[in-house]
């Protein structure tokens, strides 16, 4: 008893307050209350510093540096840990050694702002042990094992615990940014505990709490805090609005195309948790199985084909999703990745289209309708396919004008010709589709090939005149007239809506008369003033013995050409009378007078010089 006594008093001699001075008690009667009763009482809190922390600067530093980026839970817990060690190291504000002794934070004896990270890391550390739990579930229901939820509960209900005692120490020792922080940190973490537990309105409460005091301290901050609590701010709508699904649901609400579009948005949120990724999907997914239902049949050629089987529903459901998203894209790099999404799940579809026809065929008691319908879905599929082709190089072709018309170096119209070719071939095979030569959507295919054909001639003649070839550039102006009238006439008969490809063939029709006019202009003033600079140019060239009776202007500082220097080899014809035929009759003359005679040496000369042989 005495050693927990002690204890004891050692624990309350750590936690007591800063002592106070004695000041005397009035005296008073039995009974009787002192008139300033309320006065006589300090407020101590007013006497203690007030701390600053940025909190959520300080957690999202501490998440990209270990490991949150790539989802890796684990290794975030682990550094909780280690920084929950040092600070408390730090602190000298360890459990004591051997024996654990418990020390409670409380906000009286917070005597420096790293007291506030142990609360703060302690919640962080049970979060990331439950979306690690979280993860380990996925994959456990995946492999088809089985999964229980209660233990990523309990550890946000742990976050949860530690991000209230946080906001108590916050309110009481922290300044006012602080303090809000830390009461929007600890509506967010309520908020997770109440979305795993599936109280959709309490949680929903929870996260606009969050979210309206992150606006209010984003409308105060400016720099980096502003975009940290903007981007928090990004990451908690997609659970909002998913709670808002869920509530509709539960009041006996259908999921319609636009919800399950928005949930595919939500998901490309920077920052989101992996795990509510994964959820967001899976409610997606099971959006289009209910719409799925109603859908039984697609129409091609005029003609209704069944789809029997659920995974051709949701996929043709996916690519109706795709095709909405082409309408609201206005940038070019966004409307190319979404021509890539459509393509993607067209070519899932005839996947599975592909995988329905191989089980037919091994089925015995295979009818010709069933197998009929495949190959119908099949070449609906090739068609939507070639459809979005054709839609994509006209987006290309489009994009490609407009930077040529503002004469942008790197684009030449060779490209141009290139992707018409492209197109006038992509409508070829697309009408080859089509049984109905004469339905509306084959005439409207010739229509567009037309069309294609007229700018490609257009953008040839183009071509052509670049490279200095004006009468071809010419002919293939008219050509190109020729084929835009015609293609007005198709237009004409065609029963949707053309006057789009129709304002386009006209403005072609002007443009190409004001280019015709500037090649044959063109032409004509090369032709003319070629000859000119070519006899000017043979005049200038030659040189003034060649030119005596010709007058050539010199320009100031320009050198004359008097004589060609060296001058020029000319050939000459190789006959016999060119050869030294005389040699042999040419008398030489003599010339032995201009010799030196050399005198005799003697005997010791002849001496001397047989030594220098012999001595070499």
């Amino acid at each position: 008893g005495d050693v927990y006594k002690r204890q004891y008093q050692r624990r309350v001699r750590e936690c007591s307050l800063p002592a106070m001075e004695a000041e005397p008690e009035p005296e008073t009667t039995m009974g009787a209350e002192p008139e300033d009763a309320e006065a006589s009482v300090p407020n101590l809190m007013e006497d203690l510093p007030v701390f600053s922390l940025p909190l959520l600067q300080t957690i999202k530093t501490a998440q990209r540096a270990n490991g949150l980026l790539h989802s890796e839970y684990e290794r975030y817990r682990h550094y909780c840990t280690r920084k929950v060690q040092r600070v408390r190291r730090a602190l000298k504000f360890t459990h004591g050694r051997g024996k654990y002794h418990k020390r409670d934070l409380v906000a009286e004896t917070l005597k420096d702002e790293k007291f506030l990270l142990l609360p703060l890391f302690y919640a962080e550390r049970a979060w990331a042990y439950a979306q690690q739990a979280k993860q380990e579930i996925s994959t456990r229901v995946e492999r088809g094992e089985p999964a229980y939820r209660r233990h990523s509960i309990v550890l946000l209900q742990k976050a949860d615990k530690w991000a209230q005692h946080l906001q108590q120490l916050c309110e009481k020792r922290g300044d006012g940014t602080t303090a809000l922080e830390s009461e929007a940190y600890g509506s967010w973490m309520h908020g997770n505990v109440l979305l795993e537990r599936d109280q959709w309105k309490e949680a929903k409460e929870a996260f606009q709490r969050a979210q309206s005091i992150y606006k209010e301290l984003s409308k105060v901050t400016s720099g980096g805090a502003k975009d940290l609590f903007d981007r928090r701010l990004e990451e908690m709508q997609p659970i909002i609005r998913f709670c808002d699904h869920e509530l509709k649901l539960s009041a006996g609400g259908d999921a319609t195309v636009d919800d399950t579009a928005e949930f595919v948005d939500m998901q490309k949120v920077e920052g989101m948790d992996e795990n509510l990724r994964r959820r967001l999907e899976g409610v997606s997914q099971d959006s289009l199985r209910r719409q799925a239902e109603s859908m039984s049949e697609v129409e091609f050629c005029g003609r209704r084909i069944p789809m029997t089987s659920e995974k051709l529903r949701v996929s043709m459901l996916q690519a109706e999703e795709a095709k909405s998203e082409l309408h609201k894209q206005t940038d070019y790099d966004q409307l190319m990745e979404a021509f890539d999404k459509v393509f993607f799940v067209y070519n899932d579809a005839s996947q599975l289209v592909s995988d329905e026809m191989k089980a037919l065929g091994q089925k015995k008691s295979r009818s010709e309708t069933e197998v009929g319908d495949m190959k119908s879905l099949e070449l609906y599929i090739n068609a939507q396919k070639m459809e979005h082709t054709i839609a994509r190089n006209q987006a290309m072709a489009d994009r490609l004008e407009t930077q040529l018309a503002e004469h942008a170096p790197n684009v030449k119209p060779d490209d141009l010709v290139r992707l018409y070719t492209m197109l006038v071939q992509n409508s070829e095979d697309m009408m080859a589709m089509y049984d109905d030569q004469e339905c509306k959507e084959a005439k409207q295919l010739n229509a567009n090939g037309f069309v294609f054909k007229a700018f490609r001639c257009a953008h040839l003649a183009g071509k052509l005149n670049c490279d200095g070839k004006h009468p071809e550039a010419v002919a293939m102006y008219d050509r190109a007239d020729g084929l835009s009238r015609l293609t007005i006439a198709h237009l004409g008969e065609c029963e949707t809506d053309q006057s789009k490809y129709k304002d386009a063939v006209i403005a072609l029709q002007l443009k190409m008369r004001g280019a015709k006019c500037a090649v044959q202009a063109k032409a004509w003033l090369e032709a003319n003033s070629s000859a000119k600079a070519e006899a000017a140019t043979g005049i200038s060239e030659s040189c003034l013995l060649d030119r005596l009776d010709e007058w050539a202007v010199i320009k100031p500082g320009e050198v004359a050409k008097l004589v060609d220097f060296p001058p020029s080899v000319q050939p000459v014809p190789c006959k016999p009378v060119v050869y030294d035929l005389a040699y042999n009759y040419i008398e030489m003359p003599d010339l032995s007078h201009r010799y030196q005679k050399q005198q005799s040496e003697g005997m010791l000369g002849k001496a001397r010089g047989l030594l220098g042989k012999l001595w070499g």
